[in-house]
């Protein structure tokens, strides 16, 4: 089958992944994106590989030292960083996703703050550490072109007024802490929810009134009561103007007109909240934004720091911003506070904190339109579905799986999802001569179809007429059968049964059709919520397939259940190009493992790794995350007769892996590096020209930074290209041709 398939080498992340330990590796992967991928409008989506966003909180750092502030991205679900480079073009804010950078940040989970608590001007790293509060120091090298954390504690220790033994710093998984410097001493200190009680916790920093130094860790419980407010007990209302201890202060009135609540104080178990602290109207107090794990509306209160304490009594706003449009995106809502646009002035972008959300439009923008930095801030709604680039946002759960649907030699991917209404969509991609093309998303009228959540598919002739039939894995653990038939010349598919042979696999199926004995018929396997990964063998024919569990019924005779933890995804082939079914597992911690020759008598199971060796950082190796219960799809996109694979999220985002098995050694994976298309010259100004390999005339595309197709040209058969860029405009681009790609400034005289 001819694939006209390419590689755009200005996409593929030069992080590898590996799995291995000495000698010839038996799988070796690298991270790539595959060809360009565009949304149903025709937008060219540059971070369409970047696996989805749902839960994120964003920060700005410089992050290649460059002197432009980058967009970090913390995607809560996944517990990944992403990095979104700053490319300021002619005065134009843009950015571009470069996962090359993501393997410069430690692994992070819950939560993320950015703050120089030790005064040397970068930003280090806070995170959650199981409830407990980890810090890396940032101690990037001055001219390093990448950031650099080292771990200074796991936890941060913390202690009383009322015990000379100190505890650990605690934040709760479901809440987000903020680094300020509350009392403006010069260090910086730490605001979280208290987890018996819906108040913020005060741990005050004493490191510049004891030691005159901001890099010790020396903090202390200073408040359980920190702004003098609480959350209701049953709901997201405030309790305001309270006392040092969070009960009702008889002895004042609340100021500005406000009023205490009456309900008794009591003690209760704190749920989920977020913070964001800024001073709003720039009166040199913290304010705070606030949310609520059960309630869609963000709440803002000024400070008004009666009797020198911070006390939250101001401005109070239940359905912030009510003067512009109050974000309504999804429940339990996180601000987070970056210069967007580049002004001077720190915006806001909402969406939702954890994954509840399954809807689109989710990150709303609004830019911060004072008049100036030093003025009262005041947000203007500037979009629902932002993000640093643009991305494929499907709403949540991808479920990815190849075919020809229109049956014109090229391999199409289609996509299972979950839509707005939380029913199971067939999302089409089809392949064109530029890349990926979101033709349809509710192909074959699945949603009209089926009452079924979570469809995994597998795609094969069961019923012999040589039209591939589709069979989907759900969440009740049967398998739905729909015949494929031909419409126009393409494939669609009719539901037949949603019990197919009455098999019962246990929850989250997750089947494939492949041939296991080699006999000409399609045998099924498939996993489960429970760790299984079953082998259901074809007795029958191949227009009347009758699939019996085998004896063993685990694939191999593999017990997995006891190995994993949950929602096991198998596909199963020859991985490494020996003539043997190797196993290719994913499982609900996000791992990806593989079985070497998975019916020897021995097994061999290697753990998926990140294989790490470019400019930017020399070589490591660190285990690969590529989030919770990721689902898989199989083939040989890059036609070099090695099976790759494609990942979906439950962030509705897809990631892929490039199979290079057995092609290279620990001592050859060391000097190894992609090849760019040579350019020159770079920057360019009327003309740029182009060294190319010898092989077939193709054509050059240029692509801006908002995906749209700029210019394009033939190229001679086996000579170099002199390309014309007169008349475009000053800028950053990509240039393409064929399997390979680079950057390419454009200046204008």
């Amino acid at each position: 089958m001819q694939k006209r398939l390419f590689l755009s080498a200005f996409f593929i992340l030069i992080s590898q992944f590996l799995v291995a330990q000495t000698g010839r590796f038996p799988f070796l992967f690298d991270r790539v994106a595959p060809l360009p991928v565009f949304d149903t409008s025709g937008l060219f989506l540059q971070a369409a590989w970047n696996g989805g966003a749902t839960c994120n909180q964003f920060f700005n750092m410089d992050v290649n030292g460059d002197g432009s502030q980058d967009i970090l991205s913390f995607e809560k679900q996944d517990s990944i960083i992403s990095v979104y480079l700053n490319r300021n073009m002619g005065g134009q804010t843009q950015y571009e996703y470069a996962p090359q950078y993501q393997k410069f940040f430690p692994f992070v989970q819950d939560w993320v703050d950015f703050a120089d608590y030790d005064g040397d001007g970068r930003l280090d790293l806070f995170t959650n550490n199981n409830g407990e509060t980890k810090l890396y120091r940032n101690t990037t090298p001055a001219g390093n072109a990448y950031p650099v954390f080292t771990l200074k504690t796991a936890a941060i220790p913390v202690k009383t007024q009322f015990s000379p033994f100190p505890t650990n710093m605690y934040v709760n998984s479901s809440d987000n802490a903020e680094v300020v410097d509350v009392d403006g001493d010069g260090d910086v200190d730490v605001l979280a929810w208290e987890i018996f009680s819906p108040s913020i916790i005060w741990y005050k920093n004493l490191s510049m009134e004891r030691y005159n130094r901001r890099d010790t860790l020396d903090f202390l419980i200073a408040s359980n009561c920190w702004g003098r407010f609480q959350e209701s007990f049953i709901t997201n209302d405030l309790r305001l103007c309270l006392d040092a201890n969070c009960f009702r202060d008889t002895l004042r009135s609340c100021p500005c007109g406000l009023r205490s609540q009456e309900e008794k104080p009591e003690k209760t178990m704190h749920a989920g909240g977020t913070l964001t602290i800024f001073d709003q109207n720039k009166d040199g107090k913290n304010d705070i934004l606030l949310s609520d794990i059960s309630y869609p509306n963000l709440i803002f209160i000024q400070n008004s720091t009666l009797t020198g304490l911070d006390s939250m009594g101001c401005g109070l706003d239940t359905s912030f911003p009510n003067y512009q449009v109050p974000y309504k995106g999804s429940v339990f809502p996180h601000a987070s506070r970056l210069d967007v646009n580049e002004d001077g002035k720190m915006d806001l972008v909402v969406n939702p904190f954890d994954n509840k959300s399954k809807l689109y439009n989710s990150r709303w923008y609004y830019e911060n339109t004072a008049a100036s930095p030093t003025a009262p801030e005041t947000f203007t709604l500037r979009s629902t579905n932002w993000f640093p680039a643009s991305m494929l946002d499907l709403p949540w759960w991808s479920s990815p799986e190849f075919l020809d649907y229109d049956r014109d030699g090229d391999v199409d991917l289609l996509i299972f999802t979950q839509n707005a209404n939380n029913k199971a969509a067939l999302q089409l991609f089809e392949y064109r001569a530029t890349g990926y093309h979101w033709a349809d998303t509710n192909y074959s009228n699945i949603i009209g179809q089926t009452q079924r959540k979570y469809l995994n598919p597998t795609f094969g002739d069961l019923n012999g007429d040589s039209i591939p039939d589709l069979l989907a894995g759900n969440s009740n653990g049967t398998l739905e059968y729909y015949a494929g038939v031909l419409v126009a010349g393409k494939i669609e598919f009719i539901l037949q049964n949603d019990t197919f042979q009455n098999i019962q696999l246990g929850y989250s199926s997750a089947p494939q059709l492949v041939d296991v004995d080699r006999d000409g018929l399609m045998d099924l396997i498939s996993g489960d919520i429970d760790g299984h990964v079953f082998y259901y063998r074809n007795t029958g024919t191949r227009t009347m397939p009758i699939f019996q569990a085998n004896n063993p019924d685990t694939l191999g005779g593999l017990d997995l259940n006891g190995i994993f933890p949950a929602k096991t995804v198998p596909r199963l082939a020859d991985f490494n190009a020996d003539g043997k079914w190797d196993l290719a597992l994913g499982e609900l911690g996000g791992r990806l493992m593989l079985f070497d020759n998975i019916f020897d008598s021995v097994l061999h199971r290697y753990d998926s790794v990140f294989y790490h060796s470019n400019a930017l950082g020399g070589a490591s190796v660190d285990e690969a995350d590529f989030g919770d219960a990721f689902r898989m799809a199989v083939a040989d996109w890059n036609n070099d007769s090695l099976p790759d694979l494609i990942l979906g999220t439950n962030n509705g985002g897809i990631l892929a892996l490039r199979n290079r098995a057995g092609s290279l050694s620990a001592q050859q994976l060391q000097k190894t590096s992609l090849t760019q298309l040579q350019l020159y010259p770079n920057p360019a100004t009327d003309r740029v020209e182009i060294t190319q390999p010898q092989g077939p005339k193709s054509p050059i595309y240029l692509f801006n930074l908002t995906g749209q197709l700029i210019q394009t040209w033939d190229s001679p058969l086996g000579e170099n290209a002199q390309l014309d860029v007169t008349g475009i405009s000053t800028g950053l681009y990509f240039i393409q041709w064929k399997n390979k790609g680079a950057k390419l400034m454009i200046q204008q005289r």
